[in-house]
C-alpha cells in the first residue's frame, strides 16, 4: 500500500471523481466512466468467504516535525499551510500544536489495518467536459484536478501522539537517549514495533509531564468520551484495534490515479494539448515549507503571550533576542506574519504552476 497515492477519505468522495491532490479537494464528479456491473461484481466478490485476511502495520517512532505526522496520515502539507493548521478535510483531528512544539520528546504510535482495496480498471474511459469543447491546461486543472479517485481502501487507522516534558532537567538527555534506543530517532527512517516501545514509553512517562492525543477511523468507539487518553490506554487500544477493524471496518483512504496513467486520457490530452501538473515533484518541498510555517506559528504565539503577560518573560541571552517591550514585540509579530504570508504565497505559486 505504500506505493499507492492516497488521500484521507471523506463522505464527499466518489469513484471516478476528479481530484486535486495538491490541496486534497474534490473536483468534477464524473471524470472517469464507471462500469457499474463490473463494480457490483467486485463488491460482491470482495465479501465472499476465503478472501484475503487483513494486513496490519504497527510502528512507533520519535518525531520532531509536523511534516512527519502529515506524511504518516497522507495529509497534504499545502492544504495545512492554507488552512493554517494540521487538519483533515471533512474530519476532526485532535493534536496539541503547542505541546508538540514545547516538548522534550514526541513519540508517534501508528496502527494501520487494510481489510480490502476496491478499485476501477486502469483502462476506464475518460469523460471530456461537455460544457466547454476547448480547454486550456489551466482550465482543465480547475475542473478536473491532476488525478481521479480510482479506488478506496477499507480498514482503519489509529495514530497516537505522546508529547513529553521531562520533569527533571538533569534527566532530559537520559530520557531522550532511552526513547531513541527503543523507538529510533526522529531523523531515522526506521520504525520499531509497538511491543518494544510500550515498556520504555511507560517508564519515560513516569518522569515526564505527558500529553496523549489519539485520532482514529474505523473500529467504532474505542474509548468512552469522558475517558482521558493515557499511555496504557493508548497501547491497549492499539493492541485491540485490528480485532475491532475486523468487525467494524470503514473507508479510510481514497486511492488516486494521475490522469497521465489513463490510456483514454492520454489520447485526449495529445489531441487537445493538455498538460497536467505533476505535484509529486514538489511534495517534499511543501513538507519543508509546512515545518517552517508551523515554526513561525509557534513563535507568533509566544510573542502574543509576551504581549499579554510581559512580566512573565525576560530577554534571552541570544544575539538575536527580542526586547520585551510593546514596540519590539509588535514589530517581531509583524515580521513573523510577513514570513508566514511568504510561505502561503509560495504555495499559491506552486499551485498555479
Amino acid at each position: 500500500m505504500d506505493q499507492l497515492l492516497l488521500a484521507p477519505y471523506n463522505d464527499s468522495m466518489m469513484l471516478g471523481q476528479g481530484y486535486n491532490s495538491f490541496l486534497q479537494v474534490s473536483c468534477i464528479d464524473r471524470a472517469i466512466e464507471l462500469d457499474h456491473s463490473w463494480f457490483r461484481r467486485v463488491a460482491t466478490a470482495a465479501g465472499t468467504a476465503g478472501g484475503p485476511s487483513q494486513v496490519v502495520t504497527c510502528s512507533s517512532r520519535l518525531v520532531g516535525k509536523a511534516s512527519e505526522i502529515v506524511r504518516s496520515m497522507n495529509i497534504s502539507p499545502a492544504s495545512c499551510i492554507r488552512a493554517g493548521a494540521i487538519e483533515v478535510p471533512g474530519a476532526l483531528l485532535s493534536w496539541d500544536e503547542t505541546k508538540f512544539a514545547s516538548s522534550d520528546a514526541n513519540a508517534m504510535i501508528s496502527v494501520k489495518v487494510v481489510k480490502e482495496i476496491t478499485s476501477i480498471p486502469e483502462d476506464s474511459k475518460f469523460i471530456p467536459y461537455q460544457e466547454k469543447k476547448s480547454m486550456s491546461s489551466k482550465d482543465f486543472f480547475e475542473v478536473y484536478g491532476d488525478c481521479y479517485i480510482s479506488g478506496f481502501v477499507e480498514g482503519g487507522e489509529l495514530l497516537g501522539l505522546l508529547s513529553m516534558k521531562v520533569l527533571d532537567p538533569a534527566r532530559k538527555s537520559a530520557v531522550r537517549s532511552m526513547l531513541e534506543s527503543a523507538l529510533g530517532g526522529s531523523n531515522s527512517d526506521s520504525t520499531k514495533s509497538i511491543g518494544l516501545a510500550s515498556t520504555t514509553l511507560q517508564a519515560a512517562a513516569e518522569e515526564s509531564e505527558t500529553t496523549v492525543t489519539a485520532n482514529w477511523c474505523g473500529g467504532g468507539q474505542i474509548k468512552l468520551n469522558d475517558e482521558e487518553w493515557t499511555v496504557e490506554r493508548l497501547f491497549r487500544s492499539g493492541e485491540a484495534f485490528p480485532g475491532r477493524i475486523a468487525e467494524r471496518p470503514q473507508r479510510t483512504w481514497a486511492v488516486l490515479t494521475p490522469y497521465c496513467r489513463n490510456p483514454s486520457f492520454a489520447k485526449y490530452a495529445t489531441t487537445n494539448s493538455i498538460v497536467v501538473p505533476d505535484f509529486g515533484k514538489v511534495h517534499d518541498y511543501a513538507h519543508g515549507l509546512l515545518d517552517d510555517y508551523m515554526g513561525f506559528k509557534q513563535n507568533a504565539a509566544r510573542v502574543q503571550d509576551a504581549l499579554a503577560n510581559p512580566g512573565s518573560f525576560q530577554v534571552s541571552e541570544a544575539s538575536n533576542a527580542v526586547e520585551v517591550n510593546v514596540q519590539s514585540l509588535l514589530q517581531e509579530r509583524k515580521t513573523i506574519k510577513s514570513e508566514m504570508n511568504k510561505i502561503i504565497e509560495i504555495i499559491d505559486q506552486l499551485y498555479v504552476g
